[in-house]
């Protein structure tokens, strides 16, 4: 009887159906919070910062106008012999030694150009308040006697204004006037110096010869063509000791002493 009684039992447990024991639970969302905004703080200057900002700018702005307003201290000028130095910083405009940036290359040297004896200039500037000037000068060549003007080394002339240059007698015509300039543009300087007056002298073998008398008592015949061998005038006069005579350069370059 006891072992029935265990059997039923144990059926009895075999057919009850196990329960789910899975526990199944509700995934709640947290709840995200937004970032609060947080409130923008406005920037509080101090009286003392804005006395000091002010303080810097202006400092700065004091050393930019001691800058601007830096005067011309030296003024250095080469190649001027027509005028002196005084007259070529008056011609310029800097004669009160104004402000460098006022007065830059490009004014001075426009100044400068505007006189009728200076042919070019080179401005140069050091150390911004040191000035170099340099002058190519448009020199006086020749006193034409009979239209009473003086010829300039480009071709222009000055009216009524004779300087310390030889005296041309007569007139050169329309078609040697250029050749004329041109060779007599060869000549040194200090030899053209030496040359008292000029005749415009042709014959039948050349109608570019011209007469020169010189200063000292001696004669030069010569053509346009020929104008640069007057250069080596010196040395052709050394040879005769210093005696007086013509002096042929249109051709053969001999000397003829005067009996």
């Amino acid at each position: 009887m006891s072992k029935k009684k265990s059997n039923k039992k144990k059926n009895t447990k075999q057919n009850k159906t196990p329960k789910n024991n899975i526990n199944t639970k509700k995934v709640v969302p947290k709840k995200v919070k937004k970032e609060e905004e947080k409130p923008k703080k406005k920037i509080k200057l101090k009286f003392t910062n804005i006395i000091l900002a002010l303080l810097i700018l202006y400092i700065i702005g004091y050393f930019i106008y001691l800058f601007v307003t830096l005067p011309i201290t030296n003024i250095y000028i080469k190649g001027n012999s027509l005028y002196n130095d005084l007259d070529i910083i008056r011609i310029a405009g800097i004669e009160k030694y104004p402000e460098t940036f006022v007065y830059t290359s490009k004014k001075i040297k426009s100044n400068l150009l505007k006189d009728a004896l200076i042919k070019d200039v080179k401005i140069t500037k050091k150390s911004f308040t040191k000035v170099y000037i340099e002058i190519e000068e448009n020199y006086p060549i020749y006193f034409d006697k009979t239209k009473n003007v003086t010829y300039l080394s480009d071709g222009t002339y000055l009216n009524d204004e004779q300087f310390d240059v030889p005296i041309l007698n007569n007139e050169i015509p329309k078609d040697y006037f250029d050749a004329f300039l041109k060779g007599i543009n060869k000549v040194d300087r200090d030899i053209l110096n030496r040359v008292s007056e000029i005749k415009y002298d042709p014959d039948s073998v050349d109608e570019e010869r011209l007469l020169l008398t010189m200063n000292d008592g001696n004669y030069a015949y010569i053509t346009m063509k020929k104008f640069s061998a007057l250069n080596d005038y010196v040395d052709f006069v050394k040879e005769f000791d210093n005696k007086k005579g013509i002096l042929y350069l249109n051709s053969g370059e001999y000397f003829k002493i005067f009996e």
